[in-house]
């Protein structure tokens, strides 16, 4: 069975996408030595305060794609990604507030919305969101064998969990939607969305 997918709008890919079938394979490292080759080797660019840093360890990490990757790496550390382009993330505390993303001149993608795009483009975060739904749909036992199409609206708090979620499919399919929305209710995305971001997000997932 095939799993695919489809934000709402095309999906402009990181300059990372390009390397997502490297192996991402670090020991456990001092997290800013863990930092450096990550961004290295994805291409991605960092800004964080260096003090964050001091003291804190990550990984191990054995992942196959770099967004994966850094959910690994900064796994138990307190801290987390937060994106503010495609490309481009800085790193804070959990706990704290951060400031509002950047708006960039060459932030070109759609947000997937319900209704008309409004302007900044977000569907790169949408990507994630529906990484992240393909590896829960894959863990559904239940699931496997089972052909099915689906548009799901999915709400996010501002640290990327699923408050929210609704499925509309074929009226023989119920048993299938509630497959996944239990699936997916316990979903986080491992980089924090932007903040401005317009919600709900609208994906399409197929099963073949």
């Amino acid at each position: 069975m095939l799993i695919s997918g489809l934000a709402a709008v095309a999906v402009l890919a990181p300059q990372a996408r390009a390397q997502s079938g490297a192996a991402y394979d670090y020991p456990v490292l001092p997290l800013s030595e863990a930092l450096a080759r990550f961004g290295k080797q994805s291409g991605f660019h960092l800004n964080y305060d260096e003090a964050l840093a001091e003291g804190r360890a990550a990984g191990p990490v054995r992942a196959r794609s770099p967004h994966e990757a850094l959910s690994q790496l900064l796994a138990g550390t307190g801290l987390v990604a937060r994106f503010t382009r495609r490309d481009a993330f800085t790193i804070v505390p959990r706990a704290t507030e951060a400031r509002p993303d950047m708006r960039l001149d060459d932030l070109v993608v759609t947000a997937p919305v319900i209704g008309e795009a409004k302007g900044v483009d977000y569907a790169w975060y949408g990507s994630l969101l529906l990484e992240e739904c393909f590896r829960k749909l894959r863990e559904q036992r239940a699931l496997k064998g089972r052909r099915y199409e689906l548009q799901l609206y999915v709400w996010l708090d501002r640290d990327g969990a699923v408050t929210r979620l609704e499925t509309l499919g074929p009226l023989d399919q119920v048993e299938t939607r509630l497959l996944v929305e239990e699936s997916l209710a316990g979903l986080r995305v491992a980089s924090l969305p932007p903040q401005a971001m317009p919600q709900p997000i609208r994906l399409r997932i197929s099963a073949m």
